[in-house]
């Protein structure tokens, strides 16, 4: 309990040495059952993506398009997550997959390299 006590003089969350400790030793047992080969199928930097397939996070998931799509549209997160009933949270993360696969760091970066590389067309999402 004492030790409890010092921890929250600290600052720091109760437990919180204990929970990375489980956290390191979970992700350490994924790495080790990782096949080699999974590891290995990284693509090249100057390899042609496939359609639907992201330079340096592997493709997009039909769902990341969709979003992706949205936010090529204009919608904004809040818009995104009540059209496609999810929460705002779970849009923020998939928007930040978009932008990790993608390499980029803002909603018209992205946009602009899902045009560039096919993901999106300029039509596909206009109003009629």
């Amino acid at each position: 309990m004492a030790a409890l006590m010092f921890s929250m003089e600290r600052g720091e969350a109760p437990g919180a040495t204990r929970i990375a400790r489980h956290m390191l030793a979970l992700i350490a047992a994924a790495a080790k059952s990782r096949a080699p080969s999974a590891i290995e199928t990284k693509p090249r930097a100057d390899a042609a993506s496939p359609a639907g397939e992201a330079p340096s996070g592997g493709p997009l998931s039909p769902r990341e398009l969709q979003v992706l799509q949205l936010v090529s549209q204009g919608w904004t997160n809040r818009r995104i997550a009540q059209a496609l009933s999810r929460s705002g949270n779970t849009i923020d993360t998939q928007i930040k997959s978009i932008y990790r696969k993608l390499d980029v760091n803002s909603r018209t970066r992205a946009v602009r390299k899902a045009m560039e590389l096919g993901l999106l067309s300029w039509d596909a999402g206009r109003a009629q």
